[in-house]
């Protein structure tokens, strides 16, 4: 009968032991992605709750060379890389422009593509003849609009360019509409995408203003999944990926985006 209890509790043990091991692999194969919804075309957060994208579909492509399901933590954009260092998420989508001030807190990965930073303004008051560069803005010390914590608003301030700075991305855009400044400093396709009560009332520059180097961000001690994440890149990198998702969102004609 002895034997029998013991047989039965290492059974017992044997079950809880797989179960729990189990369970912490199951943990293992998620991977938590920081997140800001709201900047179409490359992070939108649809109605049914997934989420849909140019940087999102990257992430998606990473996950799956992991064996991982990607789980997206919505944090707003001010918190993104607060939230990355206290563990909330392992990393920062692809979409993070590295900049000086980035590399103080985070570690990036290899470059996955490159942003054009531009100017835009209202189609008033014969603005796109007047205003060609960001050098025309300067010599007439218009006022810029940024949103606060993005490259753009960091370019600026490296810059010491006259700027105003807004929470959130649609601000700027409305502060530029409504007069409160001269013109917004934004990402190309961020302008692109912009809805047609929009697109019709302003322009963009036709010189840009600065080359952008995105990528992914990491916690410095994080080793492993940076290593991973940048052999992924170089794979990536020699498939037609990019230029898919180049096609499918980054497109003028409002009619042709899959959100």
């Amino acid at each position: 009968m002895t034997n029998f209890f013991s047989y039965l509790l290492l059974s017992l043990f044997v079950l809880v032991s797989n179960i729990y091991a189990s369970n912490k692999n199951q943990k293992k194969q998620e991977l938590k992605i920081c997140v800001s919804g709201g900047y179409i075309p490359y992070k939108i957060k649809l109605t049914n709750g997934n989420w849909d994208g140019f940087d999102v579909s990257i992430m998606k492509d990473f996950a799956n060379y992991l064996n991982k399901t990607p789980v997206f933590v919505d944090v707003e954009w001010a918190s993104i890389i607060p939230s990355l260092v206290s563990f909330k998420c392992d990393m920062i989508s692809v979409g993070l422009v590295v900049t000086p001030e980035r590399l103080k807190v985070v570690s990036f990965g290899n470059i996955v593509y490159e942003n054009e930073l531009v100017l835009a303004m209202q189609n008033i008051n014969n603005n796109n003849l007047n205003y060609k560069s960001l050098q025309d803005l300067v010599r007439d010390n218009k006022v810029i609009s940024v949103a606060a914590g993005t490259s753009s608003a960091l370019y600026a301030a490296r810059e010491k360019l006259n700027i105003m700075t807004y929470n959130g991305f649609d601000a700027p855009i409305n502060a530029l509409l409504t007069n409160k400044v001269d013109a917004v400093l934004f990402e190309i396709h961020y302008l692109n995408a912009m809805p047609e009560n929009i697109s019709s009332k302003i322009f963009i520059l036709p010189e840009k203003v600065h080359i952008e180097k995105v990528s992914a961000a990491f916690r410095k001690d994080e080793k492993k999944l940076k290593k991973e994440f940048n052999q992924f890149v170089k794979k990536w990198s020699k498939t037609n990926n990019l230029k898919i998702y180049e096609e499918k969102y980054f497109v003028n004609d409002k009619e042709k985006q899959k959100f």
